[in-house]
């Protein structure tokens, strides 16, 4: 189990979709019947039990990991101005990457951003990276002008590859990940291991995967947000300080452990129940 993200949020997920909700509802139930459970962090076991009511005793938090290959990598001035001019950018940058849909809380992020001093958001830029339908973008952009932001404020890559990700969190000043509710957050991972600073919503499984108090703020409140970007974007030690503990932090997750704890489970919940005969045996 990723999460229950959709069951949460139902308003947005299920109730606007009929066969949808159908679907999911039954996946639910059957879920329900399982031998066994696999969540992928603390936030997702602690949900199982609070949503469905199934019993802590069958579930494992197995967490998860990123990729080795998001790493720190050492980029030339010309791979830098490559970067730069494909990007659209300018200035140093912050970044986000994953998906637009509400629950991601970019409209905050944008508003936090617009809230910063006009010095430093004349040195910055926001990078808001991913695949995002037409609607979502409209969206986003009429809040950047509700804002006062100009058109080169934010930038809209789009989808992007890995390469250039792993490129993009080496170059980012900071990254930043405000979403309401996550399953893991991944992305939070991959940033660390490429050396980068990171701030987090407090809110659902990211407190667990970012590791330090120090990198939250309230995704609800957007001047919290901006003090919080502001603090980053402006302290170097702060920055730094982020960015040396997200990288331990990051070396406490690996797909090895997820593994070994995901088999462990899978051998629990296939053993033989005790007072009930093995297939084998019963058919002998």
């Amino acid at each position: 189990v990723h999460d229950f993200i959709p069951l949460v949020y139902r308003q947005n997920y299920l109730d606007k979709a009929p066969d949808y909700k159908r679907h999911y509802l039954a996946k639910l139930e059957e879920l329900k019947k399982s031998a066994g459970l696999i969540t992928i962090s603390e936030s997702s076991f602690q949900e199982a039990i609070e949503l469905l009511d199934i019993l802590p005793d069958i579930m494992i938090n197995a967490s998860e990991a990123a990729d080795p290959m998001f790493r720190k990598v050492e980029l030339s001035v010309a791979k830098r101005k490559d970067i730069y001019r494909r990007f659209g950018l300018e200035k140093s940058f912050v970044l986000y990457t994953g998906g637009s849909d509400p629950r991601k809380n970019l409209i905050r992020l944008i508003a936090a951003f617009a809230q910063l001093p006009a010095e430093l958001r004349d040195h910055h830029q926001l990078v808001l990276a991913g695949h995002m339908p037409e609607q979502d973008l409209t969206l986003l952009q009429g809040e950047m002008r509700r804002q006062g932001l100009s058109r080169d404020a934010v930038k809209f890559p789009g989808y992007v590859g890995d390469d250039d990700l792993i490129c993009l969190y080496n170059m980012a000043k900071l990254f930043v990940f405000p979403s309401l509710h996550e399953g893991f957050g991944l992305p939070c991972l991959e940033a660390f291991q490429c050396g980068t600073a990171v701030l987090g919503a407090n809110a659902s499984s990211l407190p667990e995967v970012i590791g330090n108090t120090e990198a939250l703020f309230d995704p609800l409140s957007v001047p919290d947000m901006a003090a919080k970007l502001q603090a980053a974007l402006t302290d170097d030690d702060f920055r730094t300080r982020l960015a040396e503990q997200g990288a331990k932090q990051a070396a406490r997750f690996s797909w090895q452990k997820s593994g070994s704890l995901a088999l462990a489970a899978i051998r629990k919940a296939a053993a033989p129940k005790e007072g009930v005969e093995d297939w084998d045996a019963a058919r002998i």
